[in-house]
């Protein structure tokens, strides 16, 4: 894998010298090359890079092994018999050598393109630990926090769906629904429920995962701009998010919030900091078993559900423009008078 690519090299400097750049803000460098970041140091130009998800801690990205399973950055022995055959999960189309045998030399890589940037932002402090962890040179640097913002409002008076007994408990489960996002374990639970106390929705894309209308309805795909619609469609009890993997934000959880409805999830990456630091959510175990029994155990307690769609009302949402402050004031540090 390149982290040097001439081609790529040249079109960077023709840019930074010809659009006379002051500040460069990398947001991602997946089917790229180092080199804008290398060039930027010899012209004199500051740069802050973002941590949207772990790609610089394994190019595998989301840190899903070759068995599907989280390593959370520490490899899991090689296993040649896997689905992928040892190479690790969500690697296509980047022409990559197995990880295991691999990371180490793109670490060293990733240091320094690390000593190279100025500042770095992450959209939670989970990510942040994760690559001070990882990188612990990190800590000597200037890495900031910076929430996603939406311009999303949250309803002031949010009616509560009622689960009555004579009727299924909805859940919808919205977004890219394949194995990082708990494809397998949505399925297993849904085995688990032999009263069918529950009913299953899906909208987003499920491409490779077209089973799962097995067990539940497939409302399409969706613009953002139509999530509301459809989550009133189906007027769900709880939306899902059922990760496997840390998710570093996760638009989809406010989202939902915006809808007003309480989501079940996991206790893991981006969605268990914010869950536990807003409320509006349930937190449900990665074993399936388990799991139906979690929800079980939340559609039964009917006070505890109504504070969690309470918790919801008394959320702000943080708007675009306090996150373009927060950037702002992290580029008045580096540019130039």
């Amino acid at each position: 894998m390149d982290t040097s690519i001439d081609e790529l090299r040249m079109i960077y400097f023709n840019v930074l010298v010809n659009l006379k750049i002051d500040i460069v803000h990398v947001m991602h460098l997946i089917h790229s090359s180092f080199d804008l970041v290398d060039l930027s140091k010899m012209l004199g130009i500051p740069v802050v890079l973002s941590f949207h998800d772990f790609y610089y801690i394994c190019p595998s990205h989301n840190l899903l092994d070759d068995d599907g399973k989280y390593c959370a950055g520490v490899c899991s022995p090689y296993n040649p018999n896997s689905e992928n055959h040892g190479q690790c999960s969500l690697t296509a189309g980047l022409n990559l050598p197995i990880l295991k045998s691999y990371k180490e030399k793109w670490q060293e890589e990733v240091r320094g393109l690390l000593e190279l940037c100025d500042a770095f932002q992450a959209p939670s402090q989970f990510v942040c630990d994760m690559y001070e962890e990882a990188y612990p040179q990190l800590l000597d640097k200037d890495l900031r926090f910076i929430e996603h913002g939406r311009d999303l409002k949250i309803p002031d008076d949010i009616e509560v769906t009622p689960m009555a007994e004579d009727e299924p408990v909805r859940i919808l489960f919205p977004g890219h629904i394949g194995r990082s996002k708990g494809y397998e374990l949505i399925k297993e639970i849904k085995k688990q429920d032999t009263d069918d106390r529950l009913e299953f929705h899906y909208m987003g894309s499920i491409y490779g995962s077209e089973d799962l209308e097995d067990y539940g309805t497939y409302h399409g795909f969706y613009d953002r701009s139509d999530f509301e619609k459809i989550v009133e469609k189906v007027n769900p009890h709880f939306i899902g998010i059922l990760s496997i993997w840390p998710e570093t934000y996760c638009h989809t959880l406010t989202e939902s919030w915006s809808c007003g409805v309480p989501v079940l999830t996991i206790d893991i990456g981006a969605l268990g900091e914010r869950v536990r630091k807003y409320g509006g959510g349930f937190f449900i175990d990665m074993d399936a078993k388990k799991a139906y029994r979690d929800i079980l155990d939340v559609i039964s307690d009917e006070d505890a559900y109504k504070q969690k769609v309470d918790e919801i009302s008394r959320m702000k949402i943080k708007t675009t423009r306090e996150m373009t402050d927060e950037y702002m004031e992290m580029y008045g540090k580096y540019l130039k008078n």
